[in-house]
């Protein structure tokens, strides 16, 4: 479609800043995901708590609430 000449691929640059990336911070990013990890599974073990008929119990009680309406 376009001349050759006007062509100019990026992918070597990109994968050399990720590689570069990884190599500089990649433990930062390890903790930073298993931080992130830990914080979500916990949230997750709360919420399987609860049974799901709970959630909609709750939910209609803050909906009556906030409407006053049936």
């Amino acid at each position: 479609m376009f001349p050759s000449s006007w062509e100019y691929h990026i992918a070597p640059q990109v994968n050399a800043a990720v590689r570069w990336l990884l190599n500089e911070y990649g433990e930062g990013f390890d903790a930073f995901s298993d931080g992130l990890l830990k914080l979500l599974l916990s949230i997750q073990g709360t919420l399987q708590l609860v049974p799901w008929w709970g959630y909609i119990v709750v939910i209609a009680a803050l909906t009556w609430v906030a409407t006053k309406k049936v």
